[in-house]
């Protein structure tokens, strides 16, 4: 990996790590520049604007996500692995380090947010949704796409709020047996 690549590579975590803990308008370049060693002008070059900087941070953000799920239409996929590894994801972000779900913290913010970052949230949500969507199609019979994407949405709903409430109360060891109790899973 090249310096500059590193460099972007330290920055976009950096981003995300504040973005997590506290929203896109409360963190800045200068604290960005400031923990990984460089100056201000440094991130500026690689991201001109904070905008550009989070946009860029979402869209990491989602296709990582995205892939670490795995292919829901998979020969050897199994449908509660599937489910399980999702609501996984979620958790490990609130006993990881106290955070929030990026999408969920910047939904929180959308009308606020500039038009660049509130597409690539959109994008987050749109693209697990229609994870989700095409798990339940394939693996749990809802064949009526209105009614998959409905209960793709309810899971993702459910999940998002769980997450706020339970960093909330710090309450993270309820999060599982919230969700299996939501889902029926146990």
């Amino acid at each position: 990996m090249s310096s500059r690549s590193e460099t972007i590579t330290r920055i976009l975590d950096s981003a995300e790590s504040h973005i997590c803990k506290k929203g896109y308008n409360a963190f800045s370049f200068r604290e960005i520049a400031h923990e990984i060693g460089i100056k201000s002008a440094s991130v500026h070059y690689h991201f001109p604007t904070k905008a550009n900087l989070a946009a860029a941070v979402v869209l990491r953000y989602t296709d990582s996500f995205i892939k670490s799920l795995g292919e829901p239409n998979s020969p050897n996929a199994d449908a509660k692995d599937l489910l399980k590894n999702y609501i996984q994801e979620f958790q490990n972000v609130l006993i990881s380090n106290d955070s929030m779900c990026l999408g969920g913290i910047l939904s929180a913010e959308l009308t606020s947010l500039p038009d660049e970052v509130a597409d690539a949230t959109r994008q987050f949500f749109i693209e697990n949704l229609r994870w989700l969507t095409d798990v339940l199609q394939l693996h749990f019979g809802v064949n009526d796409i209105a009614i998959s994407h409905f209960k793709a949405m309810k899971i993702l709903a459910m999940l998002e709020g769980t997450l706020i409430v339970m960093r909330s109360l710090n309450r993270e060891v309820q999060f599982e047996e919230m969700v299996e109790d939501f889902l029926n899973l146990s």
